[in-house]
C-alpha cells in the first residue's frame, strides 16, 4: 500500500467524533432538493428513524406512523439533542428541514440583539450571521457527538 493510502486510511480512530469512538450515528447525510421531491420519504426508509420536524408540513411522516417531534426553534432543538436518552431507541436522526431552524434562529437573533453594526432598520449584517453560525456549529457538534 502506498504511503498516501496508509496515511489517509479510514480507521475507527480517524472516524471518532470529538473524542467519541464509534459513534452510533456513523453516517452523516445531507439530502437537498426542491420541496415535494421525496427527501422525507427517502429518509423514512433509513433504519429506525426519529424525525425532528421543524415545520408542520411533514404529513408523509405522520401517514407512515413514524416517530416525530415538532421542533419550534433552535433552543428546543438544542435541548432535545442535549438529552441523549431521547435517541436511545433510534438508529437514525432526521432533521427536516434544517434551514428552517437556521432561519428562525436568525430572526430571533435579529430581534434580541438588534441592528448590530448597522444604521439601517432590519439590516442583516455579518455579526448576525456570525452569532447564528456559531450557535449552529455548536448544535452540529452536539448532534455528531451523540453516542
Amino acid at each position: 500500500m502506498s504511503s498516501i493510502l496508509e496515511r489517509y486510511k479510514l480507521t475507527v480512530e480517524s472516524t471518532s467524533v470529538y473524542g467519541v469512538k464509534g459513534s452510533r450515528f456513523k453516517l452523516t447525510t445531507l439530502v437537498h432538493s426542491e420541496s415535494g421531491i421525496g427527501k422525507t420519504t427517502f429518509a423514512a426508509t433509513w433504519p429506525k428513524p426519529l424525525f425532528l420536524a421543524t415545520e408542520k408540513g411533514l404529513a408523509s411522516v405522520a401517514e407512515l406512523g413514524l416517530p416525530c417531534l415538532l421542533v419550534k426553534g433552535y433552543q428546543q432543538l438544542l435541548d432535545i439533542v442535549s438529552d441523549k436518552s431521547v435517541f436511545d431507541p433510534y438508529e437514525t436522526v432526521v432533521i427536516d428541514p434544517l434551514d428552517e431552524v437556521y432561519s428562525r434562529h436568525l430572526f430571533k437573533v435579529l430581534k434580541d440583539i438588534g441592528d448590530v453594526g448597522s444604521n439601517q432598520s432590519g439590516y442583516v449584517g455579518r455579526s448576525h450571521y456570525n452569532f447564528v453560525n456559531q450557535d449552529m456549529t455548536r448544535f452540529m457538534h452536539k448532534l455528531m457527538a451523540l453516542d
